[in-house]
């Protein structure tokens, strides 16, 4: 496996470029993270892996299920419920990619990408598009939840206060692949 110098890295979000630390990845469903490096260029590749290490991320237990708790959506939104399309120069994932889950228990995601085939694939980056859960981090449904709550409140019910979306912010990017 060679790593990829971070200095290197292309980082592009919904936003624009970002660098390779701190900037937010997803913004919701349909938004998408492109990562590039001359690695992904030169050589065919058999494998990439990429790690994201997540900022701030609701690691208690029970994760975003506790996190969101307070939205009452049906479906509720869990670490699981983050998917993501991954495309990427590996023979098998350049089409239409892959769905992979997002988020994991930790504060940590780990794609590993194993070329399926002996097919030559043309240079490309590697891209995560949010494919689900709809509502994508909450935003949308944040005012709701918060009206919802306080309705409850004041009929005396006691109620879990919702917190605010989380924002899907990437503190490190680690990218690494082997030659086909």
């Amino acid at each position: 496996m060679i790593a990829a110098d971070a200095e290197r890295l292309t980082i592009l979000t919904d936003t624009g470029a970002a660098g390779a630390g701190g900037f937010i990845a997803f913004r919701g469903c349909g938004s998408r993270l492109t990562v590039d490096h001359p690695l992904l260029h030169d050589k065919p590749l058999a494998h990439i892996e990429l790690e994201l290490v997540w900022q701030d991320f609701p690691g208690t237990r029970g994760g975003l299920g506790k996190y969101y708790r307070g939205y009452r959506l049906d479906p509720p939104i869990r670490n699981g419920s983050f998917v993501v399309r991954v495309t990427a120069p590996l023979a098998g994932w350049t089409d239409s990619g892959r769905s992979l889950k997002l988020l994991g228990a930790g504060g940590r995601t780990w794609f590993e990408l194993t070329a399926r085939g002996a097919k030559r694939v043309g240079a490309m980056p590697l891209t995560l598009e949010l494919v689900a859960p709809v509502q994508g981090f909450g935003d949308d449904a944040y005012p709701a939840a918060i009206a919802d709550a306080s309705l409850r409140a004041a009929q005396g019910e006691r109620v879990v206060l919702p917190n605010p979306p989380w924002r899907a912010m990437v503190s490190r990017i680690g990218l690494r692949v082997a030659p086909a």
